[in-house]
């Protein structure tokens, strides 16, 4: 028998007594009946923090908690929840588009008995009851997650495949760590689990369990996972461990294991030199996800991003399939940024054609990524100050105080007001691929209808709604049509 790995993190907790773990949760938890409500939302895109109500219910699970979970709940079915013989409502609390669900739950179930959890900030300025899920309860969580799919509607909503056609098969989602110290501007899990929090922003979960879980879901022929952690190669020994273990089992191998990682492009080129590529490809890796965000340089660096040369190597030397994420509407776009975005993509990215529809908007060359959002208390500033909901205006113009990732709610000044200095190319026939993703006209060409206006006189001149006409915009300058 092949000895474990002794690879140790320091974002490893002390271990927990189940009566220790029990105490940490909500006192109707002690013997009562718990009800879970996670409202409904159109934001089926989730960062790790989303999936908190998962695992909370995952750890009570397991600590034989009698709880029931209802997804996707909209308020107005209130009255069908259950009030007799219930002792508390935990109640998901992740993105904004849930707020007057959540607001109406409290107002309607029994007073006393609900507490919100999820996203802390949004939480904290609605002055809700809150319930602090503790670091050690969510680690409970990451290594039960996987008994508890059947009881989940959509275990991992939009990244249930492996994204790419060649593919196929259902993906898994699998936390080895959670949370991310690392504090990008533009990216809400770090103000959500702070890395000055006495777990350092980050939880691991020790390789023993690990691997005793991976062998569990081998076992059952799961063999697709999505390993969720928002940077799977931020502790590179550990990362090595992981994909060594997974390289040497022989039913991996056998059922021809398909996994998705996510990774920050200094750790993964880090994890590389030190490692090679070949190990990532035994281990059955098919995709790693890489936040590109922008190819502009200094708008990459008031992202928290670091330049774009260790990029390009990555895309030079990686023989594994890579979906370069980006991001629109950051503040400080600009024509020229999301040209030289473009350029990048149409040299590296995947293609249209290469994905399934869904996820073609990101990683792809006329794709826009997800739209900036601004959350509360999130750092969104230029100059990397904090500012909330109520001051955005600053930088750009709201069009909807419940954003989302995939439909565009802020467009910042630097974009709306950038002058159009000349047409790069005319329109192509494959150029309506991507207006078609985003359901938008092709903005008029023509030097007397663009050139020395601003982006926003002509999506005043040519559309009636604004936000199509960003979109198309943007679209145009990312493909290289506007310069």
């Amino acid at each position: 028998m092949t000895a474990l790995p002794t690879v140790t993190s320091k974002y490893e907790l002390a271990p927990r007594t189940n009566d220790e773990l029990r105490a940490m949760l909500p006192k109707g938890s002690q013997g009562g009946r718990t009800i879970m409500i996670d409202p409904v939302s159109p934001e089926f895109n989730r960062g790790s923090f989303c999936y908190m109500g998962y695992l909370l219910f995952s750890a009570m699970q397991d600590l034989g908690c009698d709880i029931t979970i209802l997804e996707n709940f909209c308020a107005a079915d209130v009255d069908t929840i259950p009030q007799v013989g219930v002792d508390q409502y935990l109640i998901v609390l992740w993105n904004h588009t849930q707020i007057e669900h959540v607001q109406t739950l409290i107002r309607f179930l029994p007073r006393g008995k609900c507490l919100v959890f999820g996203f802390y900030g949004m939480i904290e300025a609605q002055h809700l009851p809150v319930y602090q899920v503790p670091a050690s309860i969510i680690q409970r969580g990451m290594v039960t997650y996987h008994r508890n799919y059947r009881f989940f509607k959509q275990i991992l909503l939009s990244d249930c495949d492996m994204h790419l056609k060649e593919f196929s098969g259902q993906v898994y989602p699998f936390f080895t760590t959670y949370g991310c110290p690392r504090g990008c501007n533009f990216c809400p899990t770090t103000l959500n689990f702070p890395p000055n929090s006495p777990e350092g922003g980050r939880i691991a979960t020790p390789l023993n369990e690990l691997f005793s879980v991976l062998r569990e879901m081998l076992d059952k022929d799961m063999v697709g996972f999505h390993f969720t952690d928002e940077d799977f190669y931020l502790d590179m020994d550990r990362t090595y461990a992981v994909v060594d273990w997974l390289s040497k089992q022989p039913e991996a191998i056998e059922k021809r294991m398909q996994i998705i990682t996510l990774g920050e492009r200094h750790t993964v080129a880090a994890f590389a030199k030190r490692y090679g590529w070949q190990v990532l490809v035994d281990a059955g890796i098919k995709l790693i996800e890489i936040g590109l965000e922008s190819a502009e340089e200094d708008l990459g660096k008031d992202m928290g991003k670091g330049g774009i040369k260790v990029c390009r190597k990555i895309a030079e030397e990686c023989p594994i399939h890579v979906l370069w994420l980006t991001m629109a509407f950051y503040p400080g776009e600009t024509i020229q940024s999301l040209n030289k975005t473009g350029a990048f993509m149409k040299e590296n990215g995947l293609t249209a054609d290469e994905l399934y529809e869904r996820v073609a908007t990101n990683g792809t060359h006329g794709g826009l990524g997800q739209f900036c959002q601004y959350y509360e208390g999130f750092m969104l500033d230029k100059n990397g100050k904090r500012i909330s909901v109520d001051n955005v205006e600053l930088e750009g113009t709201v069009f909807s105080r419940r954003p989302l990732r995939l439909m565009p709610s802020f467009i910042p000044y630097s974009f709306q007001n950038d002058v159009i200095k000349g047409i790069g190319r005319p329109f192509e026939a494959s150029d309506d691929q991507w207006f078609d993703n985003y359901r938008v006209d092709k903005p008029v060409l023509g030097q007397g209808f663009m050139v020395g206006k601003t982006v926003k006189q002509v999506v005043e001149e040519q559309y009636a709604n604004p936000l199509d006409g960003y979109i198309a915009m943007a679209v145009a300058a990312k493909i290289g049509v506007l310069v």
